[in-house]
């Protein structure tokens, strides 16, 4: 769950303290002086917790609630003042502030009330991931699973329809979509609560990209799409949790079906690279043509729920990408995106290629984007 704070008070001093000693926490924390800056600083990211001073000068601590109320309302905020009075608690709690703490105060009572904040977050986050999966995700593709099933066989006539073969792949192909969705779903909430265990062993992975390619050749087929399959011998048996791995290439096969023209080229490729600063790597690389994605699209691809400014009108549940990343992380390695708008999009899984036994995260922080 994304955990960034943005500290706002218009004591520099204090608010450099106090974001240092959250960060020591585990937090991403920044820290802006004054209201004003605080406004600023949404126009570069977005943050799930404000933690605010009220009295400031130029713009103060009730106008930047009211400034995230309008424009940013999924952002949660806690109060600290040195200048508590009952009115200001009331106008906090008609403002829907999540607490309000005097100064001084214990930094652990901060603490528990941060820890307080993002538990509520992630319960109504679960909520809304449930309600979003049901309504939509789900709901569509089984009821174009109910309606094809009822096509198969002429109620008055019992006769089988002579498209019984298309609507009975057609089922196939939906059934396939909500298990891939709920597997998706299964795998990021075991990857949040750090429950997304790799359990290792020999695979074959020329085999494991052979039965992706499979699954989803029936929508490759359908949109005229040529698929290539290339890969290294030097890299055919790799020691992995297997199940993953064939998540993790579904989900990049069924990004690229989705976003490459009819008669569009897709290509696979698994290789060895030699990477400055970590060596040998296995690399298994999803070529597509396509719109592409932008530059500010490709720092965010592999975010939870993220979509791109060139997924409009697109089905997805936005977890597959965010899932890829995971997988990787969770093998050692992490997952890259290279992309040229309007011409040809690269996702890879970078692999380490040493036998893997207990998951050592390569050097490596953070996605990688061109």
């Amino acid at each position: 769950m994304d955990r960034s704070i943005l500290v706002v008070d218009d004591e520099e001093r204090l608010a450099h303290s106090l974001t240092e000693l959250l960060r020591e926490e585990g937090y991403e924390v920044d820290f802006a002086v004054g209201g004003k800056s605080g406004m600023e600083a949404f126009a570069r990211q977005d943050y799930r917790l404000v933690i605010t001073d009220l009295r400031m000068p130029e713009v103060d601590g009730f106008q930047l609630i009211d400034f995230l109320a309008r424009k940013h309302p999924a952002t949660a905020v806690i109060v600290i003042t040195g200048h508590a009075t009952t009115q200001s608690a009331i106008e906090a709690i008609h403002l829907r502030v999540a607490d309000y703490l005097t100064k001084p105060f214990e930094f652990d009572f901060l603490l528990a009330s941060i820890e307080k904040v993002f538990a509520q977050i992630e319960t109504e986050e679960l909520r809304e991931d449930m309600m979003r999966m049901i309504s939509h995700d789900i709901k569509v593709p089984l009821n174009s699973i109910m309606g094809f099933a009822q096509f198969i066989v002429d109620r008055e006539t019992g006769k089988v329809s002579p498209r019984a073969a298309e609507f009975a792949e057609k089922i196939v192909t939906n059934g396939q979509r909500i298990l891939s969705l709920l597997e998706n779903y299964l795998t990021q909430q075991r990857a949040e609560a750090g429950r997304l265990e790799v359990l290792p062993q020999p695979v074959a992975l020329r085999e494991t990209l052979d039965e992706a390619v499979k699954m989803v050749g029936t929508e490759f087929a359908r949109k005229s799409i040529e698929i290539l399959l290339e890969c290294d011998e030097a890299v055919r048996i790799w020691n992995g949790d297997e199940h993953l791995i064939f998540r993790a290439v579904s989900n990049l096969l069924s990004n690229a079906v989705k976003y490459t023209p009819d008669g569009g080229t897709c290509r696979v490729r698994l290789f060895l690279e030699e990477r400055d600063g970590v060596g040998p790597v296995n690399i298994i690389a999803v070529e597509n043509t396509g719109p592409g994605i932008s530059k500010e699209d490709k720092a965010h691809v592999f975010k939870r729920w993220h979509r791109t400014s060139e997924t409009h009108g697109q089905e997805g549940s936005g977890l597959g990408l965010y899932v890829v990343w995971h997988v990787a992380r969770a093998h050692g390695g992490w997952a890259e995106c290279e992309s040229l708008p309007g011409d040809l999009t690269t996702f890879r899984m970078v692999l380490p290629h040493k036998a893997l036994e207990t998951p050592s995260p390569l050097k490596r922080g953070s996605l990688s984007v061109q």
